[in-house]
């Protein structure tokens, strides 16, 4: 049926732009609070990236136990969060006691020295107009990437639409990705299905990844403040960001390496910072855990981290500390494992192994690791995906990288040296991880992105542990901008992907020199701005942006996906206006343009007979489609794509007619029931 009311109206607009605020809102006092009860000693950039941790890991938990429910809607939602964020507050009263021996933790001297801060400016000017500029055409345009495509952003409508996070029967996952992709952990996917119910859209969803790479700068700032190199370390955190393979794949889009990268900085940060404290160290743990639960790449740093904290707290006799990690990991982090467990009796499906007497069937077969490959895949597809991902500077990442973790773990304190071989650990699981290396290797540079929290936590210690002297800290900084500028200007395309969209390059810049001008102006404007003042500027800025957004979501929702340069770009404009139909899709993996405007439709990667003669699979299909009531049926023959039913099969039925040819591309309507007995 025909969606008259696609676009947003004015009052939906403000009424999700309102319960968006008034619930961000109160979890950000509730968590506030929460940390001055817990922690008030700290202040500043650790206490805001606390915070933030703790507003986090009360969404998606939230988001999860009602998704297990099938309560993953707006009103449950919103009035879950909102209460638990008044009622943290109401609770967790500042203790006189502690709040009187309070000390500012913000206050650590920085040593910041003007070839540092110019360095951190030109870096993150190019930084932010590439991102802007991928996000500006996002927005133009609709999310573009792959894999965004192919799983992520479907696996997010699907939660929208049923309400459900868990159950195969309601959520049909295993109808969009693999079968695989439905056990991975997803908790990217729910940030994104928060950020849709006020709305009915994913408005905001090429924004998430750039409040990630926010998260990921803040925990580089944190991890160097005590040595007060706290700026080098944003610039490190800078460089990975403008790699390649982050600027193809992350700004604008609904990929989850920037994401996984952001949680474990930051649960690192917060372990150094609490140094073994019980509190911090469950926060701490929490970040992690919210990590594990966002991409399994993690696992094997994770638990060689869970493995030396109880070791370290139990020498130290803080067994308190050992109890709040694991505590904290398990409740943040095992959620999707619980339901892989429930669901096929493994809560990690793809390995089989033995924990004391109970054993688990492996359920997925092996797929090949980059290990595997080695032996004729390091000139043909290794050396030169490494080029691509990471650019012609990619033996000085890989050095800096290799070196630095090295370091840490022969000269670093004993959590320093912790975290070093937890990466060192994570980068040879790396190369045994399965479908590392499909076909041959070939997939090798899509892999690469996987070492996104591994370099991200190096580029920071490197500031941290060896810029002691000027000239160190001055060949460091130096290095860090000699790999944005390189990879700014020499790297062209990522996948088939502009790293500068020249559609967008302009609004990049232009993004790029407003930040940095705000960046500049804001301690003048802060300093010389009253409390009525800033009480005006704040609301100008609220009224700047609640208009920019206006105008923002009405050309997006007027453009998503009509001319995206996609293979079915126009399969995507015949249906787009469409509501609640079902669609069988075939020889093709890009699912999501096919949701619609409003995210109503449920298209499929239907599953049928590969054998047997054409007049019995032709009947089969047939069957198939009728019993699943799809009104639709889009045809493509794009490489690595089940192909399904030939075209014929439905061509030749009085019931499907065809709505459009487009290249490769078909799509056929269905009004009644295809019949099967009048195959031949």
């Amino acid at each position: 049926m025909l969606n008259l009311g696609a676009a947003l109206s004015a009052g939906s607009y403000l009424l999700g732009i309102a319960s968006l605020g008034i619930a961000v809102t109160s979890l950000s006092w509730g968590s506030w609070r929460l940390r001055g009860r817990l922690l008030p000693d700290w202040s500043g950039p650790p206490a805001r990236l606390a915070e933030i941790v703790v507003v986090i890991a009360i969404a998606i938990g939230w988001s999860q136990l009602l998704g297990s429910l099938g309560g993953f809607e707006p009103t449950p939602v919103f009035v879950s969060l909102t209460a638990s964020g008044l009622a943290l507050g109401a609770l967790a009263r500042p203790h006189p006691s502690r709040a009187a021996k309070a000390h500012d933790t913000a206050s650590v001297r920085q040593s910041v020295r003007q070839q540092e801060l110019a360095a951190a400016f030109v870096a993150g000017a190019i930084v932010l107009a590439q991102w802007a500029a991928h996000v500006g055409f996002a927005f133009g345009n609709g999310m573009t990437e792959g894999d965004t495509l192919w799983y992520h952003a479907p696996f997010t409508a699907r939660f929208v639409q049923t309400g459900f996070l868990t159950r195969w029967s309601e959520t049909g996952l295993t109808g969009l990705g693999t079968p695989l992709h439905s056990y991975l952990p997803l908790n990217s996917e729910v940030v994104h299905g928060l950020l849709i119910l006020p709305f009915g859209r994913d408005l905001l969803s090429p924004l998430v990844n750039v409040g990630w790479a926010a998260v990921a700068l803040l925990g580089a700032w944190c991890l160097g403040r005590r040595h007060g190199v706290g700026l080098l370390c944003v610039l490190g955190a800078l460089a990975v960001l403008g790699l390649p393979t982050i600027v193809g794949t992350e700004p604008g889009q609904g990929t989850n390496n920037v994401a996984v990268g952001a949680l474990f900085l930051a649960a690192v940060a917060l372990l150094l910072e609490g140094r073994l404290a019980t509190i911090p160290t469950a926060l701490a743990g929490i970040a992690a855990g919210l990590a594990l639960g966002t991409k399994l790449t993690v696992a094997a740093p994770i638990a060689v981290l869970t493995i030396g904290i109880v070791a370290l707290s139990l020498r130290a006799r803080r067994w308190t500390a050992a109890v709040a990690w694991c505590v904290a990991l398990a409740v943040s982090g095992g959620y999707w494992f619980v339901r892989n467990w429930a669901a096929s009796g493994n809560p990690l499906p793809f390995f089989g192994f033995d924990v004391g007497p109970f054993s688990f069937e492996r359920v997925f077969e092996r797929r090949p690791s980059i290990l595997d490959a080695a032996q004729y895949g390091w000139r043909r597809f290794y050396l030169p995906g490494l080029e691509e991902a990471w650019g012609r500077v990619w033996p000085l990442v890989a050095l800096l990288m290799l070196s630095v973790l090295v370091l840490a773990v022969v000269r670093g304190r004993a959590l320093e040296r912790l975290v070093g071989v937890a990466l060192l650990v994570g980068l040879v699981a790396y190369v045994q991880i399965p479908g590392t290396a499909e076909f041959g290797g070939a997939s090798f540079v899509f892999t690469l992105r996987y070492l996104t929290f591994t370099v991200l936590v190096a580029f920071a210690f490197l500031a941290r542990g060896i810029a002691s002297t000027p000239i160190v800290r001055t060949v460091v900084a130096a290095a860090f901008v000699l790999i944005v500028v390189l990879n700014a200007t020499t790297a062209r395309m990522f996948d088939e992907t502009k790293l500068w969209p020249s559609s967008d390059v302009l609004v990049g810049v232009l993004a790029g020199a407003v930040v940095v001008a705000g960046a500049l102006a804001f301690p003048r404007l802060r300093e010389h701005t009253a409390g009525e003042g800033r009480v005006a500027l704040v609301a100008l800025v609220l009224v700047l942006l609640l208009g920019g957004g206006w105008a923002l979501q009405r050309r997006f929702l007027d453009q998503r996906y009509v001319n995206a340069g996609l293979t079915l770009d126009a399969a995507y404009a015949s249906l787009r206006d469409l509501h609640g139909e079902r669609i069988a899709v075939f020889g093709n993996q890009q699912l999501y343009g096919l949701f619609g405007t409003d995210l109503s439709n449920e298209p499929a990667k239907v599953r049928g007979p590969k054998r047997g003669s054409s007049v019995s699979r032709c009947r089969r299909w047939r069957q198939i489609l009728s019993d699943g009531d799809y009104r639709y049926v889009v045809l493509d023959q794009q490489l690595f794509s089940d192909r399904g039913p030939a075209e014929e099969w439905i061509a030749s039925d009085p019931a499907a007619t065809r709505v459009l040819r487009d290249g490769t591309s078909v799509v056929y309507r269905v009004n009644g029931l295809l019949d099967p007995e009048t195959c031949s």
